[in-house]
């Protein structure tokens, strides 16, 4: 529940900016701070992977887990967090490298099975609205050609006012393409 209550910066300040780091350092700050306020919540040299993904982000009043919802949207969908309650420690894992302990099997472990496949999901246009570059407004249009020929065209529109650089906006619709381009 306290991820819930806790301000990231204990300091007076309101924002907090990082440029061009890796969203894994990012977190270890976060969590560093989290600790500075009395959280029991940590991390260890092996619970948080590197990433290979940097970014410039400014937070700005943002809560413990608004800035690692934030950080995890930066990442390909097939990264996850999660807390081990047991130690309180906090995990960052591409779980693309984790191979199923078990296969199930049509007619043995299952015995009937309704597949639907749905493209609600799918994203083949982003609208990406930022805040002020100091020469205007960041506004940049993102097109996927192969996901709008095989879905149609499917919009989706991301404002964040405190993105003002365009290599960030660029991972940023990266991450939601990747996010949305295979159908449910």
């Amino acid at each position: 529940g306290s991820l819930y209550l806790r301000v990231f910066d204990k300091s007076e300040t309101t924002t907090v900016t990082y440029t061009d780091t890796d969203v894994a350092d990012i977190l270890k700050s976060v969590i560093d701070s989290f600790a500075e306020q009395g959280s029991p919540v940590n991390y260890t040299a092996d619970s948080i992977e590197t990433t290979g993904v940097t970014i410039t982000y400014t937070f700005k009043l943002a809560t413990i887990r608004e800035a690692i919802e934030k950080l995890i949207e930066y990442l390909p969908r097939t990264w996850m967090w999660y807390i081990d309650e047991a130690t309180n420690t906090l995990y960052l894992r591409n779980t693309s490298e984790y191979v199923a302990d078990h296969t199930l099997t049509l007619g043995k472990e299952i015995v009937n099975m309704q597949v639907e496949k749905r493209s609600d999901n799918i994203t083949s246009q982003i609208y990406f609205i930022g805040g002020d570059t100091g020469s205007g407004i960041l506004y940049k249009r993102y097109t996927d050609s192969g996901l709008e020929s095989n879905y149609g065209r499917k919009v989706e529109r991301v404002t964040d006012g405190r993105v003002t650089l365009e290599t960030t906006a660029d991972e940023r619709a990266s991450q939601e393409f990747d996010r949305s381009s295979v159908p449910e």
